[in-house]
């Protein structure tokens, strides 16, 4: 209200996705979608380009989150197209990370790993460890898919170095999960507990 209040048109925008983030959070994904369909509309109207990749990507999510991976997938590639018109490396990263999870969920395991790959050149570029940890991981449970744990641990340990070297325990939780699982495909009971 203050933003639009002194005319802010720029903080209106961005306390509306904020307020989509905020319902979104909280599972009513109806509200979430008015709150962003206007922070989306605004955005677009003032010309703020820099906004839309995000908006574009949280409208993505809710339609992921609900399970309509078409439309989730069409506004991860709408929220692609825009970071990369603006050079925002981080949405374009999400954006990859997003598109080969919902390829992932729709057993499309080479277009999941070829999303993960780019995921990962990125996160490289950008030195985002965060998003090397899990392109690493992403992969390494695509390889799971692909019945080729061998592969998947040596995606996995890659990971797993970086996490512990890092200290990012959230992501070691999750590659050592990974890491069991392939060790289970292998029938190393002992490796995997």
């Amino acid at each position: 209200e203050q933003s639009k209040a002194i005319g802010f048109r720029r903080g209106e925008a961005d306390s509306y996705k904020i307020l989509g983030n905020a319902w979104q959070t909280k599972g009513n994904f109806d509200k979430a979608l008015e709150y962003y369909d206007r922070a989306y509309a605004l955005a677009g109207k003032i010309h703020y380009r820099n906004a839309l990749p995000g908006i574009l990507g949280n409208i993505g999510l809710v339609y992921f989150n609900q399970g309509n991976y078409a439309v989730a997938l069409q506004k991860f590639y709408a929220s692609l197209k825009a970071a990369e018109a603006v050079n925002d490396k981080l949405v374009i990263r999400s954006s990859f990370n997003n598109i080969g999870t919902i390829h992932f969920y729709q057993g499309k395991m080479k277009e999941a790993e070829d999303a993960y790959k780019k995921t990962l050149e990125i996160s490289r570029d950008i030195s985002d460890t965060a998003g090397m940890i899990t392109a690493y991981n992403n992969i390494g449970e695509v390889n799971l898919e692909q019945n080729n744990a061998t592969k998947a641990l040596s995606n996995l340990s890659i990971a797993f170095q970086l996490a512990s070297s890092k200290n990012v325990p959230d992501l070691l939780v999750a590659v050592t999960n990974t890491i069991g699982d392939s060790y289970l495909r292998l029938d190393s009971l002992q490796k995997a507990a």
